[in-house]
């Protein structure tokens, strides 16, 4: 099992229009084969920090989440209201819950 965080920061004053346009990535990625958990979560003492905390079976499916449309979608969102790269990071899970 895979863990990835996914850290972003949006344009001041994006933040509603960022959370609104996440909706459908998060819904149709929750029903992606492989993918076990897809949230978002925002930073407390910076409303334009956000980080994408997901759960996948395999590479392979973290890695058909990467080539799929609505995650291409979202990359033009980041660019348009996004505030420098996402920052991603992938974990191997050493252990069963």
């Amino acid at each position: 099992m895979l863990l990835v965080t996914a850290k972003v920061k949006v344009k001041e004053g994006k933040q509603k229009d960022f959370i609104e346009q996440t909706k459908s990535l998060l819904e149709t990625t929750r029903k992606e084969a492989g993918n076990i958990s897809y949230n978002l979560f925002s930073k407390t003492d910076d409303e334009t920090s956000f980080i994408f905390v997901e759960e996948w079976e395999s590479n392979e499916a973290l890695n058909a989440h990467a080539k799929a449309p609505h995650f291409a979608v979202f990359g033009d969102v980041l660019k348009a209201i996004g505030d420098g790269k996402a920052d991603i990071k992938v974990y191997t899970v050493s252990s069963v819950r």
